[in-house]
């Protein structure tokens, strides 16, 4: 499909999409300003990234986290965790489910930035539980690295305590006192005083930075952000929903379009019909509604509308195609009732003989009849009596005055037998003695699909002309009528399309609009 073919789908189903972009447009709207308001309170916590280790041993560890990520994603679950929660809660007097079902925590990425956010309808509320939730994790953070430093202390303690008792040993060893020494242990207790001076002397340094680590120690978690008391709500946000409901329902319209285009099958316009039936379209004839079956004789003599024009303009298409005369007997048929055959026959007819040819209109649907309808003349014997050999074949001849077409019209009495009688030899006869009294012997036949006996005329006939009802024959249709048609016997002219829209058929005959409007409104050509 091209571009062009998009945009007619969209038109032709403008309704669907407009009305589907409609609803959910103002459904969104309306959800969005029933909705109670949310407002979002965010807290930020800076999660430092070294290992615990580093303060409690210094160089011996290093400095940064050896897994950062997995640090942080520890800390998420942490301020989530239900003993948390209930002391947050209980600094705010909240209940904890309140808290835990507002809460969200997530990590900036690329960052070591915690945001601690609350849901709530009131904003201070939500301002005061998220800070109450990042405070409480940061101090019980702090408490915990408080703890091991001291911990940690207090083991230096001990072992400072054990290494002063060791000097002590090893200087009374040196002295000689208690014991007979000799020179060789007076010297390796010299060498293990001087070890055990510089591991006290390490402990004792320790010892100290541990003491100034416990008083100072902020913890691996800081709170580096409060939470603002938030003014404009988080949800609803009545544009952005808008907005999306305006993008579904765009979406949701143009789909159901194409869906319900590709599940209709019928033709929506003449160069459809053409590219269908595989045939060069040669009139376009524009919808009409009429009154009564005779207002659908268009081509009178004084007659200067749009559905006349066409008319003519068919007479010129077949001028084209028949450059060289051979085309004198036309079959004009359609694939299912209801879909101009009679008219276009009768209006051919008459645009031929306003152009000086003498006409003979045969109305060859022997169980359906309606020409005489159409052109308001008595039914006549019918073409069937004459090849029956009842009726002579000039006294069956009647002359349609305001167009001057002779036309045989049908009987209302239906032979038992049309398909056999179309198919004689004696129809052949009828034929013959048409072409001696007329330059052109229009047929007008029953459906293709209906009955055979069109398949059987288009054999005896110089070129078949098919009509097709734009919006009414379907595609299926159209393929099953060239299919039935096919053979090396029959030689189809073209198709014209049948009750065109307006605004289709304004763009071939746009000088005769205005005169259109000025008449009264009439009804679709039926027959």
């Amino acid at each position: 499909m091209e571009l062009r073919d998009y945009l007619k789908v969209f038109l032709a189903r403008k309704w669907l999409v407009l009305a589907a972009t409609l609803v959910t447009t103002t459904a969104a709207l309306v959800a969005s300003l029933l909705q109670p308001r949310v407002y979002e309170a965010r807290s930020s916590l800076l999660v430092k990234e070294r290992n615990r280790g580093s303060n409690i041993l210094g160089s011996m560890l290093p400095a940064l986290s050896l897994e950062p990520e997995r640090s942080v994603r520890t800390h998420i679950e942490l301020i989530k965790s239900p003993a948390l929660i209930r002391r947050a809660a209980g600094s705010v007097k909240a209940r904890p489910g309140e808290i835990s079902s507002a809460l969200s925590v997530e990590v900036l990425p690329q960052t070591n930035l915690l945001h601690v956010s609350i849901s709530h309808r009131n904003p201070t509320r939500a301002a005061k539980i998220a800070d109450a939730v990042a405070s409480t994790y940061a101090i019980s953070n702090r408490n915990v690295n408080a703890s091991e430093i001291e911990e940690a202390r207090r083991k230096v303690h001990f072992k400072l305590r054990d290494t002063e008792e060791d000097i002590l040993a090893l200087q009374q060893v040196i002295s000689g006192k208690g014991k007979r020494v000799t020179p060789e242990l007076k010297r390796n207790a010299q060498g293990k005083l001087r070890m055990s001076l510089g591991v006290y002397q390490m402990l004792a340094t320790k010892e100290q930075e541990l003491r100034i680590s416990e008083s100072t120690e902020p913890g691996e978690v800081v709170l580096i952000q409060r939470a603002v008391v938030p003014t404009a709500p988080s949800t609803p946000k009545p544009l952005r929903n808008t907005v999306l409901g305006l993008v579904l329902g765009l979406s949701l319209g143009v789909g159901g379009a194409f869906l319900l285009e590709g599940m209709d099958t019928r033709i929506r316009s003449a160069d459809e019909a053409g590219d269908v039936f595989g045939l060069p379209v040669l009139a376009r004839i524009p919808l009409a509604r009429c009154e009564k079956p005779s207002d659908a004789f268009f081509v009178t003599p004084t007659s200067a509308s749009a559905e006349a024009e066409a008319f003519r303009a068919l007479r010129t298409s077949l001028s084209y195609v028949n450059y060289n005369g051979e085309i004198r007997t036309i079959l004009v048929t359609s694939g299912s009732p209801r879909e101009g055959k009679s008219t276009i026959s009768a209006n051919l007819a008459g645009a031929l003989v306003q152009a000086g040819y003498k006409v003979i209109l045969l109305d060859c649907d022997l169980r359906n009849p309606g020409l005489h309808t159409l052109l308001e003349l008595p039914p006549g014997p019918g073409p069937a009596s004459v090849i029956a050999g009842q009726t002579a074949f000039e006294s069956a001849i009647t002359r349609h005055k305001p167009s001057g077409v002779d036309v045989v019209c049908g009987s209302l009495s239906a032979p038992p037998n049309p398909s056999e009688l179309l198919n004689s030899r004696t129809m052949d006869e009828l034929l013959a003695k048409s072409l001696e009294k007329a330059h052109f012997v229009i047929l007008d036949s029953p459906p293709v699909l209906a009955v055979t006996d069109p398949v059987v005329l288009a054999a005896k006939v110089h070129g078949v002309l098919l009509s097709s009802s734009v919006g009414e024959t379907t595609r299926e249709e159209a393929q099953r009528v060239v299919e039935r048609l096919s053979s090396e016997r029959v030689r189809l002219l073209g198709v014209v399309a049948n009750k065109v829209p307006a605004e289709q058929a304004a763009a071939y005959y746009p000088y005769y609009q205005r005169e259109r409007k000025l008449r009264p409104k009439p009804a679709a050509q039926e027959h």
